[in-house]
């Protein structure tokens, strides 16, 4: 609610897949060649499990197992 975070493109509204439109301060500067700050929400619990794992080089096989034993909760949203 601080007047100075509404001026415009200092608050950022983006689509959360639990929660719904989230908002949230910006990047504060601007650089010519980088890009500064993330424009998209946090990842829920569990989303990246499987593509992290399977670069970390477990198997498809290996990775059921975690999931079976209740190591990794599963995630429908993977």
């Amino acid at each position: 609610d601080d007047p100075g975070a509404q001026e415009p493109g200092i608050m950022i509204e983006v689509e959360h897949d639990l929660v719904g439109p989230e908002q949230f301060v910006g990047p504060l500067v601007e650089m010519s060649a980088s890009p500064t700050g993330s424009y998209r929400p946090a990842p829920t619990l569990g989303k990246h499990s499987n593509e992290v794992l399977r670069e970390s080089g477990l198997s498809k096989d290996e990775i059921g197992e975690l999931f079976a034993s209740g190591a990794i909760a599963p995630t429908s949203l993977d």
